[in-house]
């Protein structure tokens, strides 16, 4: 796959949902913060492999709560109160 037709594509994906086109770096490192926190990966390691300066500016920017995670920390608590 040449990089030129990987980012058309993607920036093709990204405007065809709707959202702004911030270049693929940018996508893949939301893309993979949000995931390794959703997975459980420490906050402070996710902020430290993406660059960003502050853990504030990961937490802000890559702590999307789905429906998944929601029941998750639904279940762990209601364990703890068992």
């Amino acid at each position: 796959i040449s990089p030129d037709w990987l980012t058309r594509r993607a920036k093709s994906l990204v405007e065809e949902v709707g959202l702004p086109w911030a270049g693929i770096q940018a996508w893949l490192r939301h893309g993979w913060a949000s995931r390794a926190l959703q997975s459980g990966i420490p906050p402070d390691v996710v902020q430290g492999r993406s660059g960003h300066s502050s853990i504030a500016t990961t937490l802000d920017q890559h702590t999307h709560i789905d429906s998944g995670m929601d029941r998750a920390v639904a279940e762990t608590v209601a364990e703890v109160f068992k």
